[in-house]
């Protein structure tokens, strides 16, 4: 009797167990074979914002999806705002609730078929460091099931990053969202715009159709309204990206400078770093490598509209790469065995022949356009960096801004001057570590702008706003509710906005903030301020009919619409730069993962490490010799200096704007203005060292078990 007893208990916990899991949702298919593109999405479903974003950038940003492409998710159990979104998606969206830690759940996610998996950390843990251990554990895994399939996963702290390191091949990789945000912000603070612009060029938008357009404008034009052209020209150059092109044959030994200006001459697409092939495994990414000879098995990173604009531009220049060479450049195209030079025609935008234009930008007087074009606000004595938030923030975002700092001082004169701004004295365990990393504390509240301006925003000082909010203290914000943590924040950004009205004689303090919740952006608007409600020019989000400018392009089928995602993106501050939204870093991540992506996973994170580190990314001011003239004349001036133009930083009141706003490699035939500013990429001479050979993560580190 005994016996059986014991015998029975086992059979009905199995039971149970069975009963649990079969009880489990599944809301869609997942795919039976390889020839449905599918992409595994491992995430806690308690963010329905950050969800909701990551499903539109997937199907409505990313170029060239195929028609059958699937998502599926691994993940807790589906509320019923994500039922909601699967039943209007039922071809495209897949839930399945269960754990990457469990053999059984990832076999019905259909592992063996996907051809990408992205891991998704939470952003609000209760125990960080316990979630990103078990992020590791995921890691293992799905590599333990499937070791050939190329990830991402994201991770809370770098020192876990750097970890998971040997377990990560060619084309997978792990982010850290801290260190990442934080190197995006100190970018942000430095160069004023570079946040919004890197993260466009890395993950790039749809742009707009002339019909979209129309139909957005004769809306506008009923209700009296006339929309500001400069969202235009910032959707066009938002929708350029970097994507990664194999090296011709005809390119060997072809300087990087002479190949990158002719690129630009036939196509207006920029090359605007390598890839080296003698990297080895671990891809290595050098921006502007100016006098690198091009190698067979090199990858050239070229910014431009798609990937078959990219692969088009390099095609066609092949034709001209046998006369570059001239009597005005023969330091840069030595080697090609060619004497005279040849005329090459170019595009429409650019008037003239490429051997007119590219001898203007070697004209005699370089040496005083060098003198002319000098980075905006260079770090010196007197200025300091202004850090306001959190307490627990500003000491993580410190310890990162030591490191970019340390990441290139090449140029850099001396240290800013930290200081923090605080109602109270902190705690003396906190104040101590903030003063060992030279930070002063400053008495007053950020959300004054009389303290502001005490603590020295008019007099070279860059402000980086934090997030009033403990990390430990947050939580996920629902859908119909947007948290209210970011209302200081937000706060401050308008109290900024009135003390560049009120002192404008002094310059425009530059000022970067940080949102927990990208939601948070819609409450930060010109039109808010009362001196902007009577604004001669009205505000985008007032005068776009956004469902109609998106409509064309993104009506996919998903029960959702492209203008809506255009409109986050299109925010005004967002367009300036003043403010970092989470999203932009699940935005790179789903990049590096979907069809027509710019690049192997491993080279999108490359040139976002390249692109982050101090001073590679400079915003200069306008050469007086250029103004009036366009910016295809200054893209050539530029290059005959070394330097790769990225794109402008136009100023307020262009085109009908309210701020500054980004714009990524404009037209060719824009005209420039004395106020414009120039985002350049100094040139890198490591690929020049004699020494240089092989890079490796680390050599030491033992391949992952499994790994063929």
């Amino acid at each position: 009797m005994l016996l059986a007893a014991l015998l029975l208990v086992p059979l009905q916990t199995s039971q149970l167990v069975s009963l649990l899991v079969a009880r489990r949702q599944k809301l869609g298919n997942v795919p039976k074979s390889k020839s449905i593109p599918t992409l595994l999405m491992v995430t806690q479903l308690n963010d329905y914002g950050r969800f909701f974003d990551s499903f539109e950038e997937i199907f409505h940003e990313t170029k060239d999806i195929p028609g059958n492409y699937r998502l599926v998710c691994l993940c807790s159990k589906p509320e019923f705002e994500y039922r909601a979104l699967q039943e209007l998606n039922q071809g495209r969206l897949t839930f399945c609730e269960g754990s990457a830690l469990a053999e059984d759940d990832l076999d019905r996610a259909g592992l063996r078929y996907v051809q990408a998996a992205l891991l998704m950390v939470d952003r609000f843990p209760k125990e960080p460091e316990e979630e990103d251990r078990s992020m590791l554990l995921k890691l293992w895994s799905i590599k333990s099931k499937n070791p050939e399939i190329p990830l991402v996963v994201q991770v809370l702290d770098h020192a876990m990053q750097i970890r998971m390191q040997a377990f990560l091949g060619p084309r997978d990789q792990a982010i850290s969202l801290r260190r990442a945000k934080n190197r995006l912000l100190s970018a942000g603070v430095h160069c004023p715009g570079a946040c919004t612009l890197l993260s466009n060029l890395l993950t790039g938008v749809n742009g707009t159709t002339a019909s979209s357009r129309i139909a957005a404008t004769r809306t506008a034009l009923r209700e009296g309204k006339k929309p500001p052209r400069w969202i235009w020209e910032y959707i066009d150059g938002a929708s350029h990206e970097v994507y990664a092109v194999a090296a011709p044959a005809e390119c060997t030994d072809l300087y990087f400078c002479k190949f990158s200006t002719l690129v630009f001459s036939q196509s207006s697409a920029v090359l605007m770093g390598i890839s080296p092939a003698k990297c080895g495994r671990s891809p290595k990414v050098f921006l502007n490598p100016k006098d690198y000879k091009i190698q067979p098995g090199d990858l050239l990173l070229v910014l431009a509209k798609s990937s078959a604009r990219a692969h088009e531009a390099v095609r066609k220049s092949l034709q001209y790469v046998s006369v570059l060479a001239g009597p005005k450049d023969k330091v840069l195209s030595r080697g090609l065995g060619v004497e005279k030079s040849q005329r090459i025609p170019v595009i429409s935008s650019l008037k003239g022949s490429f051997d007119e234009l590219f001898s203007l930008a070697m004209s005699p007087n370089a040496y005083d356009f060098a003198e002319s074009a000098l980075p905006v606000e260079e770090d010196g004595e007197g200025e300091s960096l202004l850090v306001c938030g959190d307490l627990d923030r500003i000491v993580r975002f410190l310890r990162s801004y030591s490191e970019f700092w340390n990441s290139d001082k090449s140029l850099a004169i001396t240290p800013l001057k930290i200081r923090y701004i605080y109602p109270d004295q902190p705690e003396p365990s906190i104040f101590n570590e903030l003063s060992q990393q030279g930070a002063e504390w400053f008495r007053g509240s950020p959300t004054n702008g009389n303290d502001l301006m005490n603590a020295g925003v008019l007099k070279g000082t860059r402000l980086v706003v934090l997030s009033y909010a403990s990390q430990d203290s947050l939580s996920p914000s629902t859908s119909d509710m947007s948290s209210v943590t970011d209302t200081d924040a937000i706060q401050i950004a308008y109290v900024m906005e009135e003390i560049h009205r009120t002192h404008r004689k002094f310059g425009e303090p530059p000022y970067i903030v940080e949102l927990d919740f990208t939601d948070s952006e819609k409450f930060l608007q010109p039109q808010v301020l009362p001196h902007k409600a009577d604004a001669l020019f009205d505000d985008a989000s007032t005068c776009i009919n956004w469902e109609a400018l998106g409509e064309p392009i993104g009506n996919t089928g998903t029960g959702t619409n492209h203008g809506k995602l255009l409109q986050r993106l299109c925010n005004p501050f967002y367009a300036a730069g003043h403010i970092y939204v989470p999203a932009v870093l699940d935005r790179i991540a789903i990049s590096a993962l979907t069809p027509g992506t710019p690049a192997a996973v491993g080279i999108i994170n490359e040139v976002f490490e390249e692109m982050t580190k101090f001073n590679k990314v400079q915003l200069w001011e306008m050469p007086e010799e250029l103004v009036g003239r366009t910016y295809g004349s200054l893209f050539l001036k530029f290059m005959s200096e070394g330097l790769v133009p990225l794109g402008l930083y136009r100023d307020r009141g262009r085109k009908g704007s309210q701020l500054h706003y980004v714009c990524a490699n404009p037209a060719p035939n824009t005209l420039l203005a004395a106020n414009d500013k120039v985002y350049v990429v100094l040139p890198d001479k490591t690929l020049e060292d004699a020494d240089f050979t092989l890079i490796q993560v680390d050599a030491s580190l033992p391949e992952p078990s499994g790994r063929n």
